[in-house]
């Protein structure tokens, strides 16, 4: 069983299933490599070590 996701994590997850068409199109590695490229854009090195930090709390979370 994996570990439970962070607040915020769990939050751009929620957020993303909300916004996914397909209730079988859930799929983590789509939001990975969204915040993957959503981190590269950002000029804070905070905000996108955070997102970074997401997106390999989703990635592991994914198997």
């Amino acid at each position: 069983m994996t570990e439970p996701l962070s607040p915020a994590a769990q939050a751009v997850y929620d957020a993303y299933c909300e916004w996914a068409d397909d209730p079988y199109y859930y799929e983590r590695s789509g939001m990975v490599a969204a915040l993957r490229a959503a981190a590269e854009q950002i000029s804070s090195r905070d905000g996108a070590q955070q997102l970074l930090a997401i997106a390999a709390e989703l990635e592991a979370a994914n198997g």
